[in-house]
């Protein structure tokens, strides 16, 4: 019996094209168990078929254009080579014109749809891997379709600057206690999705079977809304280690930004936890420094290392103002090298929590407010001047020089999971109390001690008053909860995820939530014929915040058709 030919990149592509196609992600899992070399030259290959595929030219997305039936697009937000980004509105979406009409995200693949079926699979099937991360600081990935031969990704729309347009807008770097929350808010998110392997849906099911790396991130991926709440986007060239093509609109072979990404990933090799991790080493020196990642290539720095000359990088940050520590933190996540960066995101917040910001720079021309304040304390403060003066002057200081809101950065050091809200950062004091000496009294008899004498030392000191803690600030969300018909749905139950709060929709889909704490929540809606959702919402201290909940057609449970 002749022996069966050598197992080649052109045969397992051939074997994998006649198979049926409920069968080859097994072939494919098997194949990378027992020839892990071969199996990456196939992943490649597809991987290159795909970003390859000559396209018959991108179809008109002009303003108004109308994309999958019900999409109208109002802006174009960004061309690139894997597609372009449009800003749409939702025709069918039922509500209050007051509030607004929904609108989305909406990314057009310039590749075009005519894939074999292997190739439109697996783009399925990380689209549906992508619809179930649910994260704070995460937009949500809500379906992927076909339209004029076209994949389009349907996300939720983000309005804000990016950091890098608010990086180029400045002509220094920004303070490093601006920029600390930043990063940690990106590790947090980095930490659930190369954790999302760890966490159970519903019914116990992990969400996915392998961590997710996100590939691209950089200052123009990282979003600040109107209140100044980060989020990382483009998850359009994510990728997880399923054994299959990762990409659900491809871009190219070696994803990434030059100068954000890692080395490993410019090669096409595997990307690791470490990869992106890079990216926010590399993230962290644009904001905070004059350079820009883009000066750093990886060629650039291997060919200074071979040729003996010191890394250009290194060089960079040992003249850059920051502290000593954080210069080192962005040296160690910025190695060349995947073992000598941080094992985790996890460890890069916990690293971060050891490079403190420096105390805030004292303006050395108060406002005029500021200035009256502090004259009046000093008339009111005779013999507590030395005591509380500083304290006075200066309400949102701690003892150790820090702010409030920088010692909770500082100290913060725990990886944000899905099911936790954003810590909510108290309002600074307006008006401290100020200690003052007592009115004079009229003159009175002593009174005849009957107690022991006086110590020598004087009478004691009145205990140190200090000011109270404010009070957490709160919230309330009213809500009406809608079926895909925009009927309103009694009995809907809303949770919000991480907390104990929870209600259950009146006759007309009303549901109030009261006393949440202010800041970034998910609400998970449960109802009789539909799979759960979840909708972000935030809440103002003090305020009502008021949202339609709408299931879509595509949320009905099966037994529901």
């Amino acid at each position: 019996m002749p022996a069966p030919p050598p197992l080649t990149v052109e045969l397992a592509m051939r074997r994998l094209q006649e198979m049926p196609e409920a069968e080859r992600p097994r072939a494919l899992d098997i194949l990378k168990q027992r020839d892990p070399a071969i199996h990456a030259k196939v992943m490649d290959a597809l991987w290159g078929a795909t970003v390859n595929r000559p396209a018959s030219g991108p179809p008109s997305f002009g303003s108004g254009a109308l994309i999958g039936g019900k999409f109208e697009v109002v802006q174009t937000l960004g061309e690139g080579a894997s597609g372009s980004v449009f800003r749409a509105r939702d025709t069918t979406h039922i509500g209050d014109d007051d509030f607004g009409a929904r609108e989305v995200a909406l990314k057009v693949s310039r590749i075009d749809t005519g894939h074999d079926g292997l190739h439109r699979d697996l783009l399925q099937k990380e689209a549906r891997l992508l619809s179930r991360l649910r994260h704070p600081r995460l937009p949500v990935v809500e379906a992927l379709f076909e339209d004029r031969g076209r994949w389009v990704l349907v996300m939720e729309y983000i309005a804000g600057d990016s950091l890098q347009q608010r990086r180029r807008a400045r002509a220094e770097p920004f303070p490093v206690a601006e920029v600390l929350p930043w990063l940690r808010d990106t590790l947090r998110v980095l930490d659930y999705l190369h954790t999302i392997h760890t966490r159970r849906a519903d019914g116990g099911a992990p969400v996915s079977d392998t961590p997710i790396f996100h590939r691209d991130i950089k200052p123009a991926n990282l979003i600040l809304d109107p209140h100044d709440n980060l989020y990382v986007v483009d998850l359009g060239i994510a990728r997880s280690g399923i054994s299959e093509l990762t990409s659900v609109v491809p871009s190219a072979v070696g994803a990434g930004s030059p100068g954000y990404a890692a080395p490993e990933v410019d090669r096409g090799e595997d990307t690791l936890p470490q990869s992106d991790l890079y990216s926010v080493g590399m993230t962290a020196l644009t904001l905070l420094t004059r350079d820009d990642a883009r000066e750093f290539s990886t060629r650039r720095r291997s060919d200074a290392l071979h040729s003996g000359a010191p890394d250009p990088l290194h060089e960079a940050l040992d003249r850059a103002d920051l502290p000593a520590s954080l210069r080192e933190w962005i040296r160690t996540a910025t190695m060349l090298a995947p073992d000598k960066r941080f094992a985790t995101a996890s460890d890069m917040i916990e690293a971060l929590g050891r490079a403190p910001a420096p105390p805030a720079s004292v303006s050395s021309s108060p406002s005029p407010s500021r200035r009256s304040l502090v004259l009046a304390l000093l008339a009111a403060v005779v013999f507590a001047a030395t005591a509380v003066g500083a304290w006075a002057v200066w309400p949102d200081a701690t003892a150790d020089g820090t702010t409030e809101a920088q010692q909770a950065d500082v100290l913060d050091d725990d990886p944000l999971l899905v099911a936790e809200a954003d810590p909510v950062e108290a309002d600074p004091i307006e008006t401290p109390p100020v200690l003052t000496a007592p009115p004079p009294q009229a003159a009175a008899p002593a009174p005849v001690p009957t107690g022991p004498p006086a110590s020598a030392s004087g009478p004691v000191a009145a205990p140190e008053r200090r000011p109270e803690p404010p009070p957490v600030q709160t919230g309330a969300v009213r809500a009406t909860v809608l079926g895909e018909d925009g009927g309103p749905l009694a009995g809907a139950r809303v949770t919000v995820v991480g907390q104990a709060a929870s209600a259950a929709s009146d006759g007309v889909g009303d549901v109030r939530l009261a006393g949440l704490p202010a800041g970034v929540h998910m609400l998970e809606v449960r109802a009789d014929g539909y799979v759960a959702r979840q909708f972000r919402v935030e809440v103002a201290p003090g305020e009502t915040t008021t949202r339609t909940l709408q299931f879509d057609i595509e949320d009905l449970a099966l037994d529901a058709y």
